[in-house]
Formats: structure tokens, sequence, C-alpha cells
């Protein structure tokens, strides 16, 4: 079922704060559907994480009405425990995204303290204002509600040209802070070896890319192409390898670190109860 049709008015905001039309990427916008992964992704370095450790705090927080704030293709509604009434929202950037209702992270459709928990996995990246973003998810949440939150720290550019910050643990624990949240947990997600094992997936990705768009036609809406782009088929014969290659830096990535280095973090920060909403601007 999609969701209804952005109003005119809501159009006009959207345009003016971010992407709301798939022809405004540069690239196709692939999406993922389900909250699993294996070593034959070239992201599976950090996915791994992502799966388990999202996986055990909805376990642990999720109960009554969850937001899921830039769902895409709500790969971890159904990690959901039992009961939860989900709630998916996003902007009409993808093709493959399939929200309940079309909605910006800056600017929420929704009564204050509406749910239990609100999830934001990856979205934080692409917004203009974040700290506004995360104003509006704490002034949904109920009091005593968790958010639950994940960004990265090391990564290349991707869903250009809106790919505009990372974050440390630091810069996540302020943004909670910031909107009236106690941070719970701020877990790294890949040490060194992960980081440096996925930025040679991804150089050799982004060659790939280069070489499937020479020669191709030029368009002024990427998303309109086959739904697998061409340059991905490149590295379908270097899948097996890939996996061995992933599976040996996840073992390096094992041992003991300094911590100096992560690929993303994931936050989790409680609105206290009896807090005072923070309106965003």
């Amino acid at each position: 079922m999609k969701p209804p049709a952005l109003p005119p008015a809501q159009v006009a905001v959207a345009t003016s704060s971010g992407p709301v039309r798939p022809d405004q990427y540069r690239h196709h916008l692939a999406r993922r559907t389900k909250g699993v992964t294996s070593p034959f992704e070239p992201d599976w370095l950090l996915q791994r994480h992502l799966v388990r450790d999202l996986s055990r705090a909805l376990a642990s927080f999720a109960v009554g009405r969850v937001l899921d704030v830039g769902c895409g293709g709500r790969p971890y509604e159904n990690r959901l425990p039992p009961g939860v009434r989900y709630v998916g929202v996003d902007v009409p950037a993808s093709r493959a995204s399939h929200p309940d209702t079309w909605a910006l992270a800056e600017r929420l459709p929704f009564a204050e303290g509406s749910y239990d928990l609100v999830l934001c996995t990856q979205v934080l990246e692409h917004l203009q204002d974040p700290a506004v973003a995360t104003g509006e998810m704490a002034r949904v949440l109920r009091p005593g509600g968790v958010l639950v939150l994940t960004a990265p720290q090391t990564w290349c550019l991707h869903e250009e040209p809106f790919d505009f910050f990372r974050f440390t643990r630091f810069g996540l624990e302020r943004l909670a802070t910031g909107a009236g949240l106690d941070p719970i947990e701020v877990r790294p997600q890949g040490g060194f070896w992960a980081v440096a094992g996925i930025s040679i997936i991804m150089q050799l990705g982004s060659y790939a890319r280069w070489l499937g768009e020479q020669g191709a036609p030029t368009t002024s809406a990427p998303q309109a192409n086959e739904a697998v782009p061409g340059w991905r088929r490149l590295l379908w014969p270097l899948r097996a390898p890939m996996a061995l290659f992933n599976l040996a830096f996840a073992a390096l990535d094992a041992l003991p670190q300094p911590g100096a280095f992560a690929v993303n973090h994931m936050l989790v920060a409680r609105k206290p109860i009896g807090s005072v909403v923070r309106l965003a601007s």
C-alpha cells in the first residue's frame, strides 16, 4: 500500500529543505528491505554490526508505537517484538522507499509525545540540519521513550549531492543532549580493520561504477534506470573473493583495538520523564 501523494504545500517545503524526487540524485538509490546481511555483500563489515546491534536494541526497548524516520524499504520492521505498532516516514526521493506517510525528519507531522521509540538508521548524514531533526525526534517521543539512532563516522560519498556530515560518538552525544535526551549508550560499529576493508571494497566499487557509466546515456532521472545498475553487475564475479576478504578483515577487526577508528556508531538515548519538550525551530 503506497502512502498518499504529497500535497503541493508539503512538496514546496520539502523542496527547500532536502531531496524529494529521484532525479535530484546523481545515482540510483537502492534501499534495503530486509534486516539481514551476508559476507557476499560489499558493506557486510558494517551491516553485520547494524543488524546485530539494532536487533538487540529493538528487542530491549521497542514497545507500543515505533516511528522509523527515513524508513526506506523498512528493513527493521520485522525485527520488532510482537504487538508493536510500526509507522515509517520518508521523503519520496527513492522509488524503493515504502513509508506509511511522506514527511521530513526536520518537520515530523505528529503530536508531541506520540511514540514510545523513534528509530533512525543511516539518515542523519543526509540532513541539512541534524540538530533540528534530532529535536523533532525528541519532541515526538513520550517522556521515558527511547531514541535509537545510527550514523557513519567513516564512509565514502553516497547519495550525492545530499551527503553532508559524518559523526563521532561525541557528536552524536552532543546532538542527543542538545535535544534534551539522556544518552544510555553509544556503541562503535566496526574498528580500524573494518574501516580499512570497507574502504578498499568501496574504492573498487567506485571504479566499477565509473566504468559502468562510461558511454552510458546521460539521463536526468537515474532512478528510471534498471533496478540493478550495470556497474553493480561488474562486481558479481568478485562476490566469492569478496566474501573471503570480508571474513578475513572481520577476523582482524575482532582483535583488541585502541578505539581510535570506527565505521559507524549506534546511539541509544532516553527522554527524561518530566522533561520539557524542545520544539524544532
